[in-house]
């Protein structure tokens, strides 16, 4: 792991002097010192303010949720103190790591959108859009027997499902640019697309699938390449 920018500034390092914290910086397998938390807090605390200024709501990944509070280098911790009650919390990590999920973050009171499992991925199948038709964050089961192995961790509730806001579709950049973005992306996030706008209750693949098929001609008329999902023509 690198040294933070933060801990490589001296006037930053005076700065969290002056507040009585420690300035020992993460290195590899630390954690997140104690110092170190107190002072992203702080920063988050000062973005915060700043979007709520100018009339936006606060969001943020779950790293802002679950690592900088508390006074331990361990994570996940509580929402560090301040945080603005309407921040929108995205969550992405996988559950074996502990971190927060969609469960733990509306049971604070916290909305949520969620893209645990629906990263439309360069290393996987690009027909493969039933995964992603049938994940969903309101799924009430565990991870290890929700569809294809993906947990949104009860979030059953009346008021917890009111505090998800919905689901994104995510595509990580390293392998992927404008020529082949497109036929990563689609039809795979169609098929999310969906099941959020339908709802998980009653999704039904093979009926489905000839929408999904349509739909992929009518994106080709349009312009747009797009993976095919079966021999055929438009």
């Amino acid at each position: 792991m690198q040294v933070p920018c933060f801990c490589s500034s001296a006037k930053v390092r005076a700065f969290m002097k002056t507040k009585g914290w420690s300035t020992d910086c993460p290195t590899g397998g630390s954690g997140h010192p104690p110092g170190y938390k107190h002072l992203i807090a702080f920063f988050l605390r000062q973005v915060q303010a700043l979007a709520k200024k100018h009339g936006r709501k606060p969001c943020g990944w779950q790293e802002i949720f679950d690592h900088y509070g508390g006074d331990t280098p361990a994570t996940p911790t509580p929402p560090f103190e301040g945080i603005d009650p309407e921040t929108v919390v995205y969550d992405w990590l996988a559950p074996g790591w502990g971190w927060s999920n969609p469960g733990t973050i509306t049971a604070k009171g916290f909305r949520a959108v969620s893209t645990l499992g629906l990263y439309v991925s360069s290393d996987q199948d690009n027909t493969n859009w039933m995964k992603y038709f049938e994940s969903h964050p309101l799924e009430s089961s565990d991870n290890a027997t929700a569809p294809h192995g993906r947990g949104w961790f009860n979030v059953t509730s009346p008021e917890a499902r009111k505090l998800m806001i919905g689901a994104e579709a995510c595509l990580w950049g390293e392998h992927t640019n404008a020529a082949v973005m497109n036929v990563r992306v689609w039809p795979r996030a169609a098929g999310m697309a969906e099941a959020l706008w339908s709802g998980h209750e009653g999704a039904n693949v093979t009926e489905a699938y000839p929408r999904l098929l349509r739909h992929r001609c009518r994106m080709m008329q349009r312009g747009v390449p797009v993976t095919p999902l079966q021999p055929g023509f438009c």
